[in-house]
């Protein structure tokens, strides 16, 4: 309960100052710091920022001037290197403090004076893939045709013998001779058997 009288207070001595743009977000936005705004009111930093984050008005105006100060963290930061002699430590010490001056502009503008990640361009080429699946897909499937294919040939060197063995018998030159036996020997057998029985006489 305390916090809500001091904080009536504190804002009662803004207004009859000039006001939160003159007594405050000016003072930032010139680069004096937050703490040394609160302090002037006789209270801390973080006691300020939270009566400023209580109003959204205040809040966006705040954060305006904290990136008009962040310019003038920068054109400080040239000034800097600029004005710098030639000697060793005094440009030694320049660049530190020029690196405070980016850190502190960085904070207060993180989108303007913030380092940036770097941004990778990924690129999908959709046709490529679907013609590379078609063709690992026509590969799987030829690799069991292949196979088949070459199944079958060895299939028909094996049945080559038997098909010409049944064709000229089990032994090829003796079906032959069977064959001419059938027309030949078969006929003079049959012959000789006829002239037997019509030459020889009966009872003798």
């Amino acid at each position: 309960m305390a916090s809500r009288p001091l904080e009536s207070f504190v804002k009662q001595q803004i207004e009859a100052q000039g006001g939160w743009d003159a007594c405050v977000f000016e003072r930032i936005e010139a680069g004096e710091t937050q703490t040394a705004v609160a302090q002037s009111f006789g209270v801390s930093q973080g006691w300020l920022s939270r009566i400023i984050h209580k109003d959204t008005d205040l809040t966006q105006r705040f954060t305006a001037a904290r990136r008009s100060r962040a310019r003038v963290y920068a054109e400080e930061a040239k000034t800097l290197a600029d004005d710098v002699s030639a000697d060793r430590d005094a440009i030694a010490k320049v660049r530190e403090q020029i690196g405070v001056r980016r850190w502190l502009a960085a904070v207060d503008d993180r989108e303007t004076f913030g380092e940036q990640p770097p941004q990778v361009n990924v690129q999908v080429n959709v046709e490529g893939m679907h013609l590379d699946s078609l063709r690992h897909r026509m590969v799987e499937i030829s690799r069991p045709l292949e196979q088949a294919i070459a199944e079958g040939q060895r299939a028909d060197l094996k049945l080559l013998p038997a098909a010409s063995s049944s064709a000229n018998g089990a032994d090829g030159s003796e079906a032959s001779s069977g064959a001419v036996n059938g027309n030949g020997a078969r006929g003079m057998t049959v012959s000789r058997q006829h002239s037997d029985s019509v030459t020889t006489p009966e009872g003798i």
